[in-house]
């Protein structure tokens, strides 16, 4: 080691076990679903960011050099107040099609179930 760094090693005694924490079956289960829940809202935003810049690429290189209409008569204004519950509803619905889909809710296939031992 470079003599300007100086580290003290933490040195732990043997009888001492390492502070980790085994997480038990359930709640390992609840973590990877809770992910895979955010995963499945962010990639709905995602999907759906990806459609409005599609959208917007079609309109800016089609529909506007061609015909030069401004969406003026369209009256989008009145959809203001709606936009932040149409961006909850989708990453919503995509948390709930991630749950569903990494959870096996809908798939055809179930797993066995496992023995329940007895605890002594």
């Amino acid at each position: 080691m470079s003599p300007l760094v100086q580290h003290k090693r933490l040195i732990r005694p043997a009888s001492q076990p390492a502070a980790t924490r085994v997480l038990s079956g359930g709640e390992l289960y609840l973590r990877m679903m809770f992910s895979a829940g955010l995963i499945g809202g962010i990639s709905a935003l995602l999907f759906g960011f990806a459609l409005l810049m599609a959208a917007v690429g079609l309109y800016t290189i089609v529909i506007w050099p061609l015909t030069f209409w401004d969406l003026a008569n369209l009256g989008l204004e009145a959809l203001g107040p709606w936009i932040g519950l149409i961006i909850t509803a989708t990453f919503a619905g995509g948390t709930l099609g991630g749950l569903c889909y990494f959870s096996g809710l809908f798939s055809k296939r179930k797993l066995p179930a496992r023995p329940v031992r007895a605890i002594r």
